[in-house]
């Protein structure tokens, strides 16, 4: 179906016309992306270095309420105000550190 040479790297085969092929399914079954388990765990990784290193709080003007989402296909809260700040004096110092070094 698509070409002899399936184990070589060629995208145009999922091409029709120019344009992508609708038949063809990505993100489902055999074809689904192998990276997404290293995206996952570097997301992880990601989000716990920013909550170990700052201490993010609601500013003090915001109310929080239940139903503060978007809605949609992809649902999120809806923006607010907050605070962010070092977790403490350490971090802070190295935090400069860091800036520093991208100078």
């Amino acid at each position: 179906m698509y070409g002899e040479d399936v184990d070589d790297f060629n995208p145009a085969r999922f091409l029709k016309d120019g344009v992508k092929d609708p038949d063809v399914a990505f993100g489902f079954g055999r074809r689904v992306c192998p990276g997404r388990w290293m995206a996952d765990s570097q997301l992880f990784i990601m989000i716990a270095t920013i909550l170990q290193a700052f201490k993010i709080e609601l500013h003090e003007s915001e109310i929080p309420t239940k139903d503060d989402f978007v809605p949609g296909i992809l649902s999120r809260p809806k923006a607010f105000k907050c605070r962010i700040s070092p977790r403490n004096a350490d971090m802070e110092s190295l935090l400069v550190q860091l800036s520093r070094l991208q100078e």
